[in-house]
């Protein structure tokens, strides 16, 4: 499987390297499972970026990222987000519920496209950002920022629309249903 990382208008304009693919039909869009916005903010003068995932709004922060280390994006997205799991432990078990190897297959390459203008997710995602903002103006210094134990920490609790409703969801817990559900074959 893919992963379709939709970019901001800002990320398309500072890396100018990633190579866009034309947006997918509509249809295409939202069959998709493994979809993710993609947005960026600047501290110290190193852009964080933050990838939310379009179903579960499970969110991955991404220190450091220049154009450079786009090549290895993939690399630096499974770090983080088996490291922000781990960080996670005290509230799910890490050894029983993820399973490297089921991320691995469930993330597959990457694809990179122009946004998707998906309202709810960008807002979400604009909403941690600014839950990450205040870190600009605290007194640590970047290098002492614990970006696996803050990723973990916001992805506890978010509330997003289904069915034309707002509810309360556990994005940590969406995230690993959703890779089980792909990984494991229905009985």
């Amino acid at each position: 499987m893919e992963t379709r990382i939709f970019v901001s208008g800002k990320i398309k304009k500072v890396y100018r390297r990633i190579d866009l693919k034309p947006l997918p039909e509509k249809e295409g869009l939202e069959s998709h499972i493994n979809s993710w916005n993609a947005h960026f903010l600047t501290i110290e003068n190193k852009k964080c970026w933050l990838l939310t995932h379009t179903k579960t709004r499970y969110t991955v922060v991404l220190p450091d990222i220049n154009a450079n280390k786009i090549k290895s994006l993939r690399f630096s997205f499974l770090d983080q987000i088996m490291n922000q799991y781990l960080k996670d432990d005290n509230r799910i078990n890490f050894e029983e519920n993820v399973d490297p190897t089921k991320f691995e297959k469930f993330i597959g390459s990457f694809e990179f496209y122009p946004t998707n203008n998906d309202k709810s997710c960008i807002a979400y995602l604009n909403r941690r950002i600014e839950d990450l903002e205040w870190y600009k103006y605290s007194e640590y210094d970047y290098e002492d920022i614990p970006f696996y134990t803050l990723g973990a920490t916001i992805n506890h609790i978010g509330s997003m629309k289904r069915n034309g409703k707002s509810e309360w969801i556990k994005p940590n817990e969406e995230m690993l249903e959703l890779i089980d559900a792909f990984v494991l074959p229905p009985l």
